[in-house]
């Protein structure tokens, strides 16, 4: 998913000269415990706001730890 993820930011970048970003929002953690459903609704939250109009991260675990 991630080459996915990359390709159509790109392209949307790149060829479209589009401002618009795709992310993709995976629930739970990359270890493989339960998701809080809290998390991801924050995270979807947090990438629709437009706090993250300047961030590169493309794939986005919501439980995972951010420092």
């Amino acid at each position: 998913m991630r080459p996915f993820a990359t390709t159509v930011n790109q392209e949307l970048s790149d060829v479209l000269k589009s401002r618009l970003r795709m992310y993709l929002v995976l629930p739970g953690s990359v270890d493989g415990t339960e998701s809080v459903n809290e998390n991801t609704i924050k995270a979807v939250n947090y990438l629709t706001s437009g706090k993250a109009v300047g961030n590169a991260e493309i794939i986005y675990y919501p439980d995972e730890t951010r420092s």
